[in-house]
């Protein structure tokens, strides 16, 4: 049997895990929504996503939108990010700014239903309107930056503190999802 201090050893412990857990969770403020005006899981408005202006360059898109994912190193690499763009992307992510831009509605439900599409090799039932765009990073050459999140996936209850580095830029994160980029089909 513990001791009393023992048990309240413990429960400091444990809550303060639970804190560094919750840090790594969202809050920065560019979380999004799913439909563009609803919540995010926890329950704070998505502030990024959603908006329709003449000005977005979703303008320029006539029909269905369609893309590919790439992780960043693989976008770096094929020239669709430069080192410039991804010391942005870096800065937005690893200091928790929230990016000054909204994501248009149009593009985000492309991507929506392109992460479902991809999903769907492994879980037939995936559905673009069960898909969350965690964190929107900007557009950069016509590319998207986003954090897509993965609801039918499993992941243990670790925590999770890595850093990635691509083309010299290094990003940390404290949850299993990636930045990616989201191409749009040319």
């Amino acid at each position: 049997m513990k001791s009393r201090k023992q048990r309240r050893i413990s429960g400091i412990l444990l809550l303060f895990m639970g804190l560094i857990f919750c840090a790594g969770c969202g809050g920065g403020g560019n979380s999004v929504s799913n439909s563009g005006g609803g919540s995010d899981r926890d329950g704070s408005s998505g502030g990024n996503v959603g908006n329709s202006s003449a000005s977005e360059s979703s303008s320029e898109y006539v029909g269905e939108i369609t893309g590919v994912f790439y992780t960043m190193e693989e976008a770096y690499e094929a020239g669709y990010l430069t080192r410039e763009d991804l010391t942005n992307i870096a800065y937005y992510h690893n200091e928790w700014v929230p990016y000054p831009e909204t994501l248009d509605n149009s593009i985000a439900e492309a991507i929506k239903k392109t992460q479902a599409e991809d999903l769907r090799k492994d879980v037939p039932e995936a559905k673009a309107e069960d898909i969350q765009i965690i964190k929107y990073y900007g557009e950069y050459n016509g590319n998207y930056a986003v954090m897509v999140d993965n609801p039918y996936g499993e992941y243990p209850a670790v925590i999770v503190d890595e850093w990635e580095t691509v083309g010299g830029v290094k990003f940390h994160y404290t949850s299993f999802e990636r930045v990616v980029v989201w191409v749009v089909d040319k």
